[in-house]
């Protein structure tokens, strides 16, 4: 037997599609392959979801390739089976973004802009396979990998930051970002930045996993083998011309301009890992679970930093383009030594985890629990090399984690249940962090080290309550959740209000928390059960600490400290009508942002998005689907973040060839009003950033489906 489709599409502002899905499977086979081609940041295959709605698109314009295959036999008396994929992907990337950054300062806040243009180009080739054999007391399940990635890239990025907030001003961009800086804002800025970058690297790696389940006779008890390694191999090269102007009274005080090529290549690494897992049934309804475990991972990595604007003919006025080198007789005397390193690491880890599953009915109720306590023992192992650092040192720690535990309680009739969650998470500094170093690799954004770093750990409590009337088809439901965050790794800096500079070094912290409620309800609200509701209503609290201070100040870090308080609605009511359905919906999020510091200015946001949704059958066959919301957002610090946009898409599908052919017309965006803006608030400042996406488009779709059954 074989079915399949073919999709083409095409639409204005150069929009296309095209799509390909066979499949042939027989009783004990199968063998698909799948084809996707488009402009409109669609990379799914079949099967990875229901639709292939644009309304998923994510940020950039994407244009892309997507192919493969996939296949899977097995044997009538299953002693083996064997499935697997190959899969190919071409794409390109074009993201445009505008940042507006508030950074809290004591004594005045800096306000910065950010641009960033990238043009990316990716290959991804990939493949995986399992084959699985299965005797009466032991099965073997083999599963071989492979993957090739290449990128290559291209961006101009710029910065300004300023003592001053001008980015309300709609038109004060194109004033910023001009060949020179306008006297109009020259008085309060600290610094510009200007780069171009292109990058080319690749990256290959392959790997093989090995597992074993051996049964043993007269006990329901087994043990589990599995065995895992993988190796890998990368190369990157960049080039970047690199600006930084620093203004100081109204005025140009320096000019910094850098010429660098970034050899990044060999690096190179492997994971091993072997565990043994034993299975133990106690007693009915409970299972105890023993695992011992080995991991072994070790990278090898170079970083060299060039700059060829030391060599004459290569500064600011230079002729030669962007990814040009000179020989290499002529560059090799330009490396940075205090930015260029190799770092070779090797982490060995043991654990062991006891795994415990109980179940027990108690009159009316039942109850299940699960408890996970793995514990690791860790050595790292670091050397290290660059400029006048010459270290090698090792760390031990003790690792437990607390993850899949709960305990719950049902009753019989699953009209009520109630479910109480905790894990706990260890978390260790990266080696790097330890190094006593002072990397310049980024002018404006200097990083240092900080031997004194502690594990960080998080507690994280959930907690459900469900009520559900089975007759009436509706359930009420409550959730709790509390996050607490001990000795926390924050990139604390220090900030040069005069040049602009910031100075990491991390840091721990404590005081992070957070928690939130929700109350939710769902099930239909007239006796026909035609007209259903969803409702949930929810509240939470973030508490951010963290390290800033300025230059001027002597003393250590001061903590930054933001208190986040929000407020959630989802209401959605939708009534049905055969095999149509109508709907109205609100979700809403309010925000407000506040702090101890005398000149913090607390922040009110509000994001709403209101609407109107219909699936429509009609008695000619035809169908029409279509979306209209209203999207508002009020509060933000920036004149063009606070929008009223009205988004309305469309759909009208047509059958043809009794079913075989479908027509589709649709139209997406079609007031042409959709952006894009995320916003991020936390005790160092706030960001929000607008990024480009796929607008308007009306695209004609044409759906050829085939089908044939094997002959009895």
């Amino acid at each position: 037997m074989y079915t399949g489709n073919v999709e083409l599409g095409a639409g204005i502002t150069d929009k296309y599609l095209a799509r390909l899905f066979a499949l042939r499977f027989t009783n004990h086979s199968r063998l698909s392959v799948y084809f996707n081609a488009n402009n409109m940041n669609d990379d799914g295959k079949p099967g990875d979801r229901t639709t292939w709605s644009p309304a998923d698109a994510r940020k950039g314009i994407t244009t892309q390739k997507v192919g493969g295959l996939d296949y899977a036999i097995d044997d009538k008396n299953k002693k083996y089976k064997a499935e697997g994929n190959v899969q190919f992907s071409h794409n390109n990337v074009d993201i445009k973004s505008d940042t507006y950054q508030t950074l809290f300062l004591s004594g005045g806040n800096v306000y910065t802009n950010l641009r960033n243009y990238e043009d990316r180009k990716n290959f991804n080739m990939s493949t995986k396979h399992r084959l699985y054999f299965e005797w009466s007391n032991v099965n073997l399940e083999l599963s071989p990998e492979a993957q090739y990635r290449h990128n290559d890239s291209h961006t101009n990025y710029a910065s300004a930051s300023f003592n001053q907030d001008f980015f309300k001003k709609n038109d004060a961009e194109n004033d910023i970002f001009g060949k020179q800086l306008t006297s109009t804002y020259r008085p309060f800025a600290i610094n510009r930045n200007m780069r171009q970058s292109t990058a080319d690297g690749y990256e290959w790696q392959t790997g093989m996993a090995i597992k074993s389940r051996i049964k043993f006779n007269r006990t329901p008890d087994n043990i589990t083998l599995y065995a895992r390694g993988s190796y890998k191999n990368s190369s990157t090269e960049k080039f970047e011309h690199n600006r930084i102007e620093k203004y100081s009274q109204g005025n140009l005080a320096s000019v910094d301009y850098k010429n660098r090529f970034f050899d990044g290549k060999p690096n190179c690494g492997y994971d091993i890992k072997a565990k043994a897992t034993y299975s133990y049934i106690i007693k009915r309804g409970l299972i105890l679970d023993l695992s011992c475990s080995f991991n072994r991972n070790l990278s090898d990595t170079w970083s060299n930093l060039y700059l060829l604007d030391n060599i004459e003919g290569w500064g600011e006025e230079t002729q030669y383009e962007l990814g040009t080198l000179p020989s290499y007789m002529e560059y090799m005397h330009t490396l940075d030594p205090t930015n260029s390193y190799r770092s070779r690491q090797t982490i060995n880890t043991s654990t062991f985890e006891p795994f415990f599953v109980w179940r027990k009915e108690i009159g009316k109720s039942v109850w299940k629990g699960q408890l996970a306590i793995p514990v690791s023992i860790q050595n790292r192992r670091l050397s290290y090399r660059r400029d006048k650092v010459d270290t090698t040192f090792t760390k031990q720690n003790i690792l437990m984690n607390i993850y899949s535990s709960y305990i719950d309680w049902a009753s019989k009739d699953r009209r009520y249940n109630f479910k109480l969650q905790y894990m706990l998470s260890s978390q260790l500094p990266n080696m790097n962090m330890y190094l006593n170093i002072y990397d310049t690799t980024d002018p404006l954004n200097i990083t240092m080290g900080n031997s004194n770093l502690k594990t960080s750990l998080s507690h994280r409590v959930i907690t459900t309550f469900k009520r559900i009337y089975p007759e009436k088809r509706i359930m009420l439901a409550i959730e709790g959740v509390y996050q607490l965050k001990q000795n926390s790794i924050a990139m604390g800096y220090t900030y040069d209000k005069a040049t602009g500079i910031k100075t990491y070094r991390p840091d721990n912290v404590n005081g992070c928390w957070s928690g939130d409620i929700n109350i939710g309800a769902y099930g239909p609200i007239d006796k026909r059960k035609k007209l259903n509701l969803k409702i949930v209503l929810g509240t939470g609290y973030v508490h951010s600490v963290d390290l800033i201070r300025t230059k001027d100040n002597t003393t250590s870090s001061s903590r930054s400290v933001v208190g986040t308080h929000s407020m959630t609605e989802q209401i959605h009511l939708y009534y049905t009508i055969g095999k149509s359905q109508i709907g109205i919906m609100s979700n809403g999020t309010y925000r407000r942002s506040y702090s101890q510091r005398d000149d913090f200015t607390p922040i009110n946001a509000l994001d709403m998005k209101n609407g109107f949704t219909a699936q429509i059958k009609t008695p000619w066959h035809f169908s029409v689907g279509t979306d209209l919301m209203l999207y508002s957002r009020c509060g933000y610090s920036y004149e063009n973040m606070n929008t009223t946009d009205v988004v309305w898409n469309a759909q009208l599908s047509y059958p043809l060839l009794k079913g075989k052919m479908l027509l589709k017309l649709d139209g997406y965006d079609i007031l042409k009003q959709l952006s894009n803006v995320n916003r991020i608030i936390n005790a160092q400042g706030i960001v929000e950033t607008h990024n480009n996406i796929i607008s308007q488009y009306v695209m004609l779709h044409m759906i050829y489906r085939f089908s044939k059954s094997s002959k009895k």
